[in-house]
């Protein structure tokens, strides 16, 4: 390869990077309207509380961060969850992409389980873990729907609030 055409493989990928935005939330085809309404107005209580670089978009072409929604529990580790984020580089299905699934299953279950799963699927989205606040929307098990402040303070220990 050329150092010309070696340059310019170098430059799209870059460009491509950039154009992605991690925060830009982005969802798969069968997706509905109404599901993605209840992704976005639960984007939109993380926007209040986060600083500007780190505040939920969406972009189809561009988004960097893929909202699945799948029909069953998810099995990870035996163990069966609502949801599930991939947001870090360690996990070896996170390395080239970054998701949120949450299952519909948990709609038919509990329709205000289902709205909390999104809501702390994203908080991990922002990189934040589990506190242990059993208000706490990041307490794993918990049925809160508003941010409190032990989760604004784990928001702002990771760097993405104010």
């Amino acid at each position: 390869m050329s150092k010309l055409r070696q340059t310019a493989a170098y430059l799209a990928i870059a460009l491509t990077a950039a154009c992605e935005n991690r925060y830009a939330i982005r969802f798969d085809s069968g997706t509905t309207a109404e599901q993605m309404e209840l992704v976005r107005e639960r984007a939109e209580r993380w926007n209040q509380v986060t600083d500007s670089k780190h505040r939920y978009t969406f972009d189809q072409k561009r988004g960097g961060l893929l909202f699945t929604f799948v029909p069953i529990l998810i099995l990870s580790d035996g163990k069966e969850y609502g949801g599930r984020a991939c947001n870090t580089k360690d996990l070896p299905d996170c390395a080239k992409a970054h998701w949120i699934r949450v299952s519909l299953a948990l709609l038919l279950e509990n329709p205000e389980k289902f709205k909390k799963a999104i809501l702390h699927e994203l908080g991990h989205g922002l990189n934040l873990k589990h506190t242990t606040d059993p208000n706490g929307v990041m307490k794993s098990g918990s049925m809160q729907q508003t941010i409190q402040e032990s989760d604004k303070e784990e928001c702002r220990r990771v760097g993405s609030c104010l």
